[in-house]
Order: structure tokens, then C-alpha cells, then sequence
């Protein structure tokens, strides 16, 4: 698996950011990651955790102020929106 440091990015805030490639190399990670990795690409949940991470996906897309302040921090920016199962 390539390893990149991305160094041309800024970022004011003291909160750790973590990037990564769902297109990645499968057979160098757990099926559980590969599992993950599968779902942020836009596939359907197929592990017990993406399918309880794609309820809270959804719960939280039904909640409206939710919504609200996750548009005015700016994060919508930087989101990959994960498909519609």
C-alpha cells in the first residue's frame, strides 16, 4: 500500500484529520476494513458494523438541525456523499 504525505494542505484547527483511499489494495487489509472501505466507496453494507454505521448514517440524515450545522461548518465541502442503499 502506497503512503503519501500530503504536505501542500493547511489546516487552523487542532483536530486530527485522517484521509484515505477506499480504492486501496483489498488484500492489505482485514475483511472488517475492506468491509469499511467497500461502504465510504458507496457500496452496500455487508459487515455488522457498516450496517449499524449506515443506520446511524441514516438517522442522522433524517435530522434536520443536524443537517443544519453540519452545512455551516463548512465539512459539507470535504464530504463524499455515501450512496443511498
Amino acid at each position: 500500500m502506497q503512503k503519501k504525505k500530503e504536505t501542500g494542505m493547511t489546516m487552523e484547527d487542532e483536530a486530527v484529520k485522517v484521509f484515505l483511499s477506499a480504492e486501496g489494495c483489498a488484500d492489505e487489509v482485514t475483511d472488517e476494513m475492506k468491509a469499511f472501505l467497500d461502504y465510504l466507496a458507496g457500496k452496500k453494507a455487508e459487515s455488522d458494523f457498516t450496517e449499524k454505521l449506515d443506520a446511524e448514517v441514516r438517522k442522522a440524515r433524517g435530522h434536520k438541525q443536524w443537517r443544519q450545522e453540519y452545512r455551516s461548518t463548512g465539512l459539507a465541502v470535504f464530504a463524499k456523499p455515501v450512496a443511498v442503499l
